[in-house]
């Protein structure tokens, strides 16, 4: 593509990390648009490679091929059209949360859009709040920023989509992330809260794969910023991203620091001597060690790997999977007895696990028990589920199983006793 004129910007990092308040305060930039949260769009990246090899099944006739298109530039024609959705649907953004904010029985419609946004200038609450979508009617907005973290582990398809993509690593300390994920439904919504060891185990996984963009990709492509930092002076830490950018520093930029986002209590965590805090606060000190410079090609071609990975992930049938079961505990208990016992005085067994894929439909049983899905935590390589006391009221032998996703394939974990006592 000769003229590529998309220039998105992603927020990386572990959940719970600030990725909301950094979004909407850089989203009061007039270049820059914010965008809800998004998953949508590096699902596209990753099917556009499944049709490309589809297309070039057939070497002898092939449209794109007869186009002179290579692989970089078929991404790059959908990127530039996601592009364009995303400019064209700014009227739409502004009328949504314009509607969403008012309790007018009439809505509003688009043929009188322009002087309701000239009236509102909104997006989450009212006229006054800090959280706007567009400003002014003037503002350019030619880019856009979207801080779903889970974008951290698509970065190499998003870029082939978008080259002059820009990425923000944003690094929150893991006792702060972890005490929010352990306090998650207070957010509200659908949010249940995570276990104690796969809060850890989630921020290991996205600050690990931030990390390697990082070395990566050099400092022209990531910037690392800390949460710290951000929250303790806006001002400087805007500063330095927006410069970054290139973009010009603007005051409206720190007014959303006035406001409280998505918050979950962190006050009442309890630090323990978990071997997963221990592993989570060594790999937070080797980051702060490092400083994001050039390239490293060697940290590249693992990236790459990785895209390779998660791309077969999501294009093999889960009945083609093979999972693996390499440990899980604890194995038994007195009845009536809890074991493993969680900041939420409940108790928890840990299943380490290779090939599951991660799907909301599945479920663990527990002898003849099913384990509901808010008691259970997956990772890519970890379970945990709660275990509550009626489970355990009994002796006896109750064998584990996991029930694959949609395909309601079982995977045996072993069988866990309830030892009776005198």
């Amino acid at each position: 593509m000769n003229n590529i004129v998309s220039r998105p910007i992603f927020i990386i990092g572990a959940p719970r990390s600030g990725t909301s308040i950094l979004t909407w305060a850089l989203g009061q930039h007039p270049n820059i648009q914010p965008l809800e949260e998004t998953n949508w769009i590096a699902l596209l990246g990753i099917s556009l490679r499944e049709i490309w090899k589809i297309i070039n099944l057939n070497t002898e006739i092939n449209h794109l091929r007869s186009l002179g298109w290579s692989e970089d530039h078929f991404y790059q024609i959908f990127g530039q059209k996601v592009d364009d959705i995303v400019s064209d649907s700014l009227p739409d953004q502004i009328l949504f949360r314009a509607n969403q904010a008012t309790n007018l029985t009439k809505r509003h419609q688009k043929d009188n859009l322009s002087d309701r946004s000239r009236e509102y200038l909104f997006s989450l609450n009212d006229e006054n709040s800090a959280l706007k979508i567009i400003r002014s009617p003037n503002d350019p907005k030619k880019r856009w920023i979207d801080g779903t973290p889970e974008n951290t582990f698509y970065a190499h398809t998003l870029l082939r989509l978008f080259p002059n993509a820009r990425f923000i690593h944003l690094l929150r300390h893991p006792d702060d992330v972890c005490a929010s994920l352990m306090n998650f439904a207070n957010v509200g919504g659908k949010a249940t809260n995570f276990l104690r060891e796969s809060s850890y185990i989630a921020w290991i996984r996205y600050v690990s794969s931030a990390y390697l963009l990082e070395k990566a990709l050099g400092g022209d492509i990531v910037c690392r910023i800390r949460y710290e930092d951000l929250i303790k002076s806006p001002a400087k830490a805007i500063k330095v991203v927006l410069t970054w950018l290139g973009e010009e520093f603007n005051n409206a930029c720190i007014e959303p620091f006035a406001v409280k986002l998505n918050s979950s209590a962190v006050n009442s965590f309890k630090k323990t001597s978990l071997a997963l805090r221990d592993t989570s606060l060594s790999l937070l000190s080797e980051i702060l060690q490092s400083h994001v410079g050039t390239p490293d090609p060697s940290a590249r071609e693992e990236l790459i790997a990785i895209n390779e990975q998660i791309i077969c992930t999501f294009t093999t049938k889960e009945n083609e999977i093979v999972v693996n079961i390499d440990d899980w505990g604890p194995r038994e208990t007195p009845e009536k007895t809890r074991f493993n016992i969680q900041h939420d005085a409940i108790s928890c067994i840990w299943i380490k696990a290779r090939g599951l894929l991660a799907n909301p439909n599945t479920y663990i049983s527990f002898g003849e028990k099913v384990i509901a899905n808010q008691d259970i935590s997956f990772s890519v390589d970890f379970v945990s589920f709660y275990v509550r006391d009626e489970l355990i009221e009994k002796s006896g032998s109750y064998e584990i199983k996991i029930i694959q996703g949609n395909s309601f394939m079982e995977i045996k974990i072993g069988s866990f006793r309830v030892i009776k006592t005198n």
